[in-house]
């Protein structure tokens, strides 16, 4: 990332997340912007990478809604940034609620033993 024009990376996912608004492709958009989030944090640019990634996190939630991967990913940038601000309690807050989150989506949706019993097709 070092011999990178950072400007020119922000502006091509910018042109990216435009784009994808004009045609209407959210996933276009979700990818530019967490993109453009993590590249902002590897510039610690914490600012841009916090407000992109919030954009994100919100993005996620209309696209997949509460549980899901994506989501988990981007809590887990904020919290990074939060770390690298110097913030440890915001950032063992935010760890703390995705764990948490995991927990309760492996409570809800993950019962082997009741995928075991049901029956097999019958063809």
């Amino acid at each position: 990332m070092a011999r990178m024009d950072a400007a020119q990376v922000f502006a091509d996912l910018t042109r990216a997340t435009e784009i994808s608004r004009e045609t209407g492709e959210p996933l276009i958009e979700f990818c530019a912007l967490i993109n453009m989030a993590e590249i902002a944090y590897a510039m610690e640019d914490l600012e841009r990478a916090s407000a992109t990634t919030e954009r994100s996190i919100a993005l996620a939630r209309q696209l997949w809604g509460e549980a899901n991967r994506e989501l988990g990913a981007c809590e887990l940038l904020l919290a990074r940034i939060a770390l690298l601000r110097g913030s440890f309690a915001d950032g063992f807050l935010l760890m703390t609620a995705l764990a948490l989150s995991s927990v309760l989506v492996v409570l809800l949706f993950h019962h082997p033993d009741r995928d075991q019993e049901s029956p097999a097709p019958k063809t």
